[in-house]
């Protein structure tokens, strides 16, 4: 079969997304933390704190929100991607730079139709090796 015909169907892992979503969490906090360090006046540093903290709560609630809204990512050779969720027609999302694909693991950054980006951890033991080794092709040639 040719590489152009390819297509990879990788779910997502609930325990995966509770991951990237727990350290998305932390690190707001640290983020706050750092800018108490700050040697200016503890009034600017509260209020940069506040705005990060807000800033920081508003992605994890996108994340979250497209975490919820597909379950499945179907990749094509051309480097499309379709989002999925059950019995629903597919949302397109682009690839996004900072995205890695390791022999076991990946850290997926997308970019779904409404602009909304956001992060996708997946793991080779959650999928079935057919589908994760179509994945490895299809991404060599991106």
């Amino acid at each position: 079969m040719s590489s152009s015909v390819y297509v990879a169907e990788i779910s997502s892992s609930k325990a995966l997304r509770r991951v990237v979503l727990a350290s998305s969490a932390i690190l707001a906090m640290l983020g706050f933390l750092c800018l108490q360090l700050l040697p200016i006046e503890p009034a600017w540093r509260l209020s940069a704190g506040a705005i990060w903290l807000a800033v920081s709560a508003v992605e994890i609630r996108k994340f979250r929100q497209l975490h919820i809204t597909f379950s499945h990512m179907c990749f094509h050779a051309d480097g499309k991607v379709q989002l999925l969720a059950h019995g629903t027609p597919g949302q397109q999302a682009s690839i996004l730079p900072g995205s890695v694909l390791l022999g076991g693991v990946g850290w997926i950054r997308l970019r779904s139709g409404s602009t909304a980006s956001f992060a996708e951890l997946v793991s080779a033991k959650s999928q079935k090796n057919k589908q994760w080794r179509r994945l490895r092709v299809i991404w060599r040639h991106l």
